[in-house]
């Protein structure tokens, strides 16, 4: 019996999350679950199958991103742990890691069912997580808030350190 494998990429930007999902769904026959959106512009592909469908599909995906965008991360999870699920919560469903006992292959004439939903993107961010975006997403934050006490040329021009504390200062 296999056991359902889950997949993440994780893209800077739409175009590249599109392409590496339209990808990995043509690659193998797998499941795309959800994918999530934050404010900075990084999307989550979630996606589950058995573990070799799974595995192609990641490597189809990064492969066909990396032409137009940047992976910045990517994992296959064989058989999650159950306690994981609220992470990767589906719609109207939790993620069970079910077996499957004869796993079906889509037939040329129908597709299987590929429910996309898209989170909605997040309004404040911890420290940590300034730390670990790039100068670009920090700047496109810095500019959407509108808050923070320099001119958007000042914005275009600052390094990484002024506007991660000049972020935590707006978020107190």
């Amino acid at each position: 019996m296999e056991r359902q494998a889950l997949g993440l990429i994780e893209t800077v930007g739409l175009v590249g999350a599109i392409e590496a999902t339209d990808a990995a769904a043509k690659a193998s026959s797998i499941v795309v679950i959800r994918t999530e959106v934050t404010e900075a512009s990084l999307v989550t592909i979630y996606i589950e199958g058995d573990l070799a469908a799974v595995q192609a599909a990641v490597e189809a995906g990064v492969s066909a991103c990396q032409r137009f965008s940047r992976v910045l991360a990517h994992t296959v999870i064989a058989r999650p742990h159950d306690e994981i699920s609220p992470l990767i919560e589906r719609p109207n469903q939790k993620w069970k890691g079910k077996t499957s006992s004869s796993p079906k292959s889509p037939s040329r004439t129908e597709a299987p069912a590929r429910p996309i939903t898209v989170a909605a993107p997040r309004t404040s961010f911890g420290t940590q997580d300034y730390e670990s975006m790039t100068v670009s997403a920090l700047r496109s934050i810095a500019r959407r808030r509108g808050d923070l006490p320099i001119s958007g040329r000042e914005i275009a021009n600052a390094d990484k350190e002024t506007l991660v504390r000049l972020l935590r200062e707006a978020n107190r």
